[in-house]
């Protein structure tokens, strides 16, 4: 597929963005310099929300699930998510994660993740989110091997249209990484 129009909110939202930062130089200032490159989130969007794995590499996810959250830790600079599950206990209109606010409720196999307040200076694909932006996201394991995830953004980040992307993630057998620690150890 291709990915939707901008509006004309949304090309205004980008313009204005390109504007602000052309009185800089492009590393004038710590807060100019790019957020991945900072290692405050990685580059693309591999943590999400929605997910979506780069095309260079690091692309491995760990999940992990008790009664109450589930975690998803990308690999890249160790991005984690923190969802929450159950009737959602929305954060404070003013309180913007880098992941925005994630909860998420079982629909049969398939976890149903929403996540809103996003964080104005966490970009997708270069345009800021306006205070609207909603991403629903749903994961299924199919199989063993192969868990699949789906999103679908509203077309609040200035695009024309709501759309959907839909990958398939493959399972390890074993850990990705195994951390030990020995007493004593310096």
């Amino acid at each position: 597929g291709r990915r939707p129009a901008l509006t004309a909110a949304g090309e205004q939202r980008l313009r204005a963005s390109r504007e602000f930062r052309s009185q800089f130089g492009q590393y004038d200032h710590p807060e100019l310099r790019p957020l991945a490159e900072r290692c405050v989130v990685s580059f693309g969007s591999s943590a999400g929300p929605p997910m979506m794995p780069n095309t260079a590499y690091n692309n491995n996810y760990t999940i992990v699930q008790n009664a109450d959250h589930v975690m998803i830790l990308a690999e890249m600079v160790h991005d984690v998510r923190i969802i929450r599950l159950g009737e959602p206990d929305e954060l404070p209109e003013q309180l913007r994660p880098w992941f925005g606010d994630s909860w998420g409720h079982w629909d049969g196999n398939t976890l149903v993740v929403e996540t809103t307040n996003f964080n104005p200076r966490h970009p997708f694909r270069g345009i800021p989110p306006t205070d609207q932006l909603k991403v629903t996201e749903r994961f299924t394991r199919s199989s063993t091997s192969s868990p699949s995830m789906t999103h679908r953004r509203t077309p609040s980040r200035g695009e024309a249209r709501s759309r959907s992307i839909g990958l398939t993630i493959s399972s390890m057998s074993t850990p990705a990484t195994r951390v030990t620690t020995r007493s004593g150890a310096s």
